[in-house]
């Protein structure tokens, strides 16, 4: 048997027409690549395997993180590219069908025929609301630390609406001590104002030497 993955004329069209992403057209390789030739449906799914596998070399720029792989599945899942069967608060992997899915069957005759599985209108990805991360194309993987980008933090839905300032001011009001602490303050300020104003003078007369001696 042929090792080969059928992809259809009609994703690389939605690639080239903007209807999907870069990304989401490579997950749906993947998919493509993983799915059982006769059902359309890919058993073991998980955004880590599709990291590791369409993505395997980790010094790749603007590799996607899990968590922006997540959200590529559940666009594709909104588009009707796919229909995942992720059951919320269940980890680990979990089954995937594809929709317009091209098969090859044999009639009740014996005839070998072509047909499409799950036949779907799809959608275009501009058309869906922002992404649950409030991102207009999902890439939520943040620095190399791990954190995501922006000045608040999100809930594990990933919504818009979670995100929180985390800088929040008190009012104080004015009391003897604080002010007396301010002042203490202001003069620590001062005194290391002084040396270094100090030091910096020192530096500027040994380099005033040093260009003397040479000269």
């Amino acid at each position: 048997m042929a090792d080969y993955t059928n992809i259809p004329g009609w994703l690389t069209r939605d690639l080239w027409d903007g209807k999907i992403t870069n990304k989401m057209f490579n997950v749906m390789v993947w998919l493509f690549s993983r799915a059982n030739f006769k059902t359309g449906i890919v058993k073991m799914v998980s955004a880590k395997r599709i990291q590791l596998e369409q993505w395997a070399d980790d010094r790749e720029q603007d590799r996607p993180c899990e968590r922006t792989i997540q959200e590529i599945l559940y666009r594709l899942d909104q588009c009707r590219y796919i229909t995942s069967h992720h059951q919320q608060g269940v980890r680990g992997s979990y089954p995937v069908t594809l929709h317009n899915y091209p098969a090859v069957k044999k009639s009740k005759d014996g005839a070998v025929i072509q047909v499409v599985l799950n036949p779907t209108e799809t959608l275009d990805w501009h058309d869906l609301p922002k992404t649950r991360s409030g991102d207009k194309q999902p890439d939520l993987c943040g620095d190399a630390s791990g954190r995501t980008s922006g000045e608040g933090s999100c809930d594990a839905s990933g919504d818009a609406s979670a995100y929180t300032s985390i800088t929040s001011v008190s009012p104080v009001s004015p009391d003897s001590s604080l002010s007396s602490v301010s002042v203490k303050e202001g003069k620590k300020e001062g005194r290391k104002t002084l040396r270094s104003l100090t030091l910096t003078q020192l530096l500027a007369a040994l380099l005033r030497r040093t260009v003397v001696s040479l000269t």
